[in-house]
């Protein structure tokens, strides 16, 4: 599953750009990331994807079940959603922000690293 793409690069590629473009384009970029991260999220395959070790410990920033699939959908629905109600919005930090957050939820949301770290505290 390494070739799969995070549901999350699509926000953080949009908040990148709506860090540097003109309130007209940023408008475009939250609505149209949501939904590029919903197709990702309908579509990631099942299972752990490539883990990465850091300090000695197994990280593994994409693993996907029937749970966290759902998550994903309906966080993906409403990252979609809220671009579509902050149209009116053109203050840069606002938007730059709710990216941001949207951004982080998917990552913590299908990442592994808190039950990694779990399972080594129970043992």
């Amino acid at each position: 599953m390494t070739d799969a793409l995070h549901p999350a690069a699509p926000l953080l590629v949009a908040a990148l750009l709506a860090a540097v473009t003109p309130p007209a384009l940023r408008r475009l970029l939250l609505p149209a990331a949501g939904t590029a991260a919903l197709a990702l999220a309908w579509s990631a395959p099942e299972g752990g994807g490539a883990v990465v070790t850091l300090m000695g410990q197994p990280l593994s920033p994409l693993r996907v079940d029937a749970l966290g699939r759902a998550f994903a959908i309906v966080f993906a629905i409403v990252t979609a959603l809220g671009g579509v109600y902050a149209l009116d919005v053109e203050r840069r930090r606002f938007q730059l922000h709710r990216l941001l957050f949207h951004l982080f939820r998917h990552g913590a949301m299908l990442s592994d690293f808190c039950e990694d770290s779990l399972e080594q505290v129970r043992s």
